[in-house]
């Protein structure tokens, strides 16, 4: 299982280590924050080694994995940003003419103020900032999950075309020698020159199905450089062979493991808690903000007079007048967590409904593949050796034996999209619940909970 997250500043994280969620957050969404789990190439990928290299060079060069993960760092740079004070001011005045007072003319003056919001306020607005950048990290985790999730497809369907001109090549050398008796009996009177145009036939379509899966292969491996950012025409291996992962874990299994791990969930179950804190930051800002001010004025005294440049202090503070504005802010922050938490809902439901899908999918194919395997192709195999000998001592059509050949290697073909669906099947139950699948019949650990952010 994936190791928890935790808002560390090591974890590149600048908040603090102990994160709490604002009062309101209880109340609308029931949620606490949600663990955080750290989504490496260990826990999303297992199989041949040539699959996983794959992995790793897509996770490190692919262009959508960078720019999201550039946009979650970024997003933490706005974490000090909402914390920080504003920008203090400063103001000159030089008179033209210099003013005359009473014991000197005033040349000129400098003021400088600064503005206190309530620090309360900045450390809600920092909070919110926070959970936004953590939203957007498991937004970069899920695509992480999807590239490798896309890499795994890509090199589970070169492997099916792989086999699938390997059934070409064998159905020509099932039919090419099938052809040359038949032609032996048409010179010695056996048959009739039907069956060599026939056979013929069936040699020039065999051929035409090679060229289309040549240009699906190429195709399929553009595809494959493109989640490796390489260029399209980059050497592919095709792979002879996947690994066929055993038994399936049930669907509690997996929502139990989904709904905790899944980044997307995660995300949807932090962006209420950061519009929870929005709720707050919308309250907070009917306090006033506070502004202290320093002037000195800069003076020339009378011949005769004694002094120093006057100055001074000065505080002053923002009217929250205007209610109806401040009123229409938290109703605004309220729909947003409203919305946030019914997506949290939206996102369970829909990877509920994904799980089962892929769950049945891949159950179908293994049913599929293993009826192939122990009765259909072994059957398949038989006909076309009895009919082979047939067909030498004239006791059945050419017909006969071509159409039996075909059986066989459809069924094979069969066999193989069968176990290329299970595999694909099970890619994307990995990238739904987030990570590996559990073992049938493991005892699952459920990552705990985060702790509450800053105490009040």
């Amino acid at each position: 299982m994936p190791a928890s997250y935790t808002t560390s500043r090591s974890q590149q994280s600048p908040v603090s280590n102990s994160l709490q969620q604002p009062a309101e957050q209880q109340s609308l969404s029931g949620e606490s924050a949600t663990t955080v789990p750290v989504i490496g190439t260990s826990n999303v990928i297992d199989g041949g080694g040539d699959l996983v290299e794959l992995v790793k060079e897509a996770l490190a060069a692919n262009p959508e994995v960078r720019r999201m993960e550039a946009e979650a760092q970024a997003a933490w740079e706005r974490v000090p940003q909402a914390r920080a004070l504003p920008d203090p001011m400063a103001e000159g005045t030089v008179f033209g003419e210099p003013q005359m007072m009473g014991d000197g003319e005033m040349r000129g003056t400098l003021m400088i103020s600064q503005a206190f919001p309530y620090f309360k306020q900045l450390g809600a607005r920092g909070q919110q900032a926070a959970f936004e950048a953590l939203m957007l990290q498991q937004e970069a985790q899920a695509t992480r999950l999807r590239i490798v999730a896309d890499v795994e497809e890509a090199w589970y369907r070169l492997y099916l075309l792989g086999q699938l001109l390997r059934i070409n090549d064998a159905n020509r050398q099932l039919i090419t020698p099938l052809v040359q008796v038949a032609t032996s009996r048409v010179n010695v009177g056996e048959t009739t020159p039907g069956d060599v145009v026939l056979g013929t036939l069936e040699l020039s379509r065999t051929e035409e199905e090679r060229l289309m899966l040549e240009q699906q292969i190429a195709s399929r491996k553009a595809m494959l450089n493109r989640l490796l950012n390489r260029p399209s025409d980059s050497p592919v291996v095709i792979p002879g062979e996947i690994d066929e992962s055993p038994g399936n874990p049930s669907l509690d299994e997996l929502r139990a493991v989904a709904f905790q791990q899944q980044p997307e969930v995660i995300a949807a179950r932090l962006r209420t808690t950061a519009t929870a804190w929005g709720i707050r930051v919308a309250r907070l800002e009917r306090i006033p903000e506070v502004s202290l001010s320093y002037e000195h004025m800069f003076m020339k005294m009378n011949p005769g007079i004694e002094g120093s440049d006057p100055w001074r202090v000065g505080v002053g503070a923002n009217i929250p007048l205007w209610r109806g504005k401040y009123r229409a802010m938290e109703r605004e922050a309220r729909q947003e967590n409203l919305a946030a938490n019914l997506g949290v809902e939206e996102a369970m439901r829909e990877y509920d409904a994904m799980l089962f899908d892929l769950l049945e999918q891949a159950r179908a194919a293994e049913q599929s593949a293993r009826l192939y395997r122990n009765t259909i192709l072994p059957q398949a195999r038989q006909a076309v050796e009895v009919d082979q000998r047939a067909y030498g001592q004239g006791t059945v059509t050419f017909e006969r034996v071509i159409g039996n050949v075909r059986n066989l290697l459809t069924a094979e073909a069969a066999y193989h999209r069968s176990i290329t669906d299970r595999a694909i099947a099970v890619a994307r139950l990995k990238q739904a619940v987030g990570g590996q699948l559990p073992a049938t019949g493991e005892e699952l650990h459920i990552p705990e909970l985060l702790p509450p952010l800053f105490p009040d």
